[in-house]
């Protein structure tokens, strides 16, 4: 009798043992699933950034080569960004709103032009 009830305790700690490894296991892959697609979130919205702030580097460039530059749409790393251009007296606001899947950026850029020389004072994200 004793040598069946020291089996049956050793069956009982085994199997306890056995549904804590699988707890802590699934706890861990739970954790790891989703930092994982935090760090793809974080990825995709600097990479937003990076489409919109490429849109402002772009136009002015271009307002460097035609002072009339207004503006275009542009496909650039999966995504688009809008650029916009304002002026009112060699002072130019560069407005470039980008989207990639479900992430939108928006960068505003204010250059001024005195003698033919640009210069940005100001370049922020909205």
């Amino acid at each position: 009798m004793k040598n069946i009830r020291q089996n049956g305790q050793a069956l009982v700690t085994l199997l306890l043992f056995v549904i804590i490894s699988v707890t802590i296991t699934s706890g861990a892959i739970i954790v790891i699933l989703l930092n994982s697609r935090n760090v793809t979130q974080i990825s995709q919205a600097g990479a937003c950034k990076a489409i919109a702030e490429t849109g402002a580097e772009n136009a002015l460039l271009r307002l460097l080569r035609d002072p009339s530059y207004t503006g275009e749409v542009m496909s650039l790393n999966g995504g688009s960004t809008i650029v916009q251009v304002t002026s009112n007296g060699g002072v130019y606001t560069i407005t470039s709103t980008a989207t990639l899947d479900s992430f939108h950026s928006t960068i505003q850029v204010v250059a001024n032009d005195t003698n033919d020389v640009m210069s940005v004072s100001s370049w922020k994200e909205l």
